[in-house]
């Protein structure tokens, strides 16, 4: 498990840094909520706490968006929503509806 979250987050800072070396670039922002949400879903996949995991991933997936000058996304309100595109990630390992609801609230 270790192992796999390591490399999680070794992909997840490149990603990080080629965003802020691109600020200005026009996919900035979806392809920053698209890296959250899937370092979100990842680290819910990979499971490495007995408790917290989803308000634990929640948390990293707002610090990545606050810390790329991006508004944090309230997933509560959408909650049945949510966890439907979370489990459908888990099944076909396609992340686009969860991006797709967690842009709508950005937006």
């Amino acid at each position: 498990m270790l192992s796999e979250l390591e490399r999680l987050f070794q992909m997840l800072d490149r990603s990080i840094q080629t965003f802020l070396a691109n600020p200005d670039d026009p996919a900035y922002e979806r392809g920053a909520v698209y890296v959250a949400v899937w370092a979100h879903a990842e680290v819910v996949r990979v499971h490495p706490f007995l408790d917290g995991n989803g308000r634990s991933s929640r948390l990293l997936m707002n610090a990545i968006l606050v810390g790329l000058k991006l508004p944090p996304i309230a997933v509560e309100a959408v909650k049945q929503q949510y966890n439907e595109a979370l489990n459908q990630y888990f099944r076909t390992k396609n992340l686009q509806v969860l991006v797709d609801l967690m842009l709508q609230l950005v937006d």
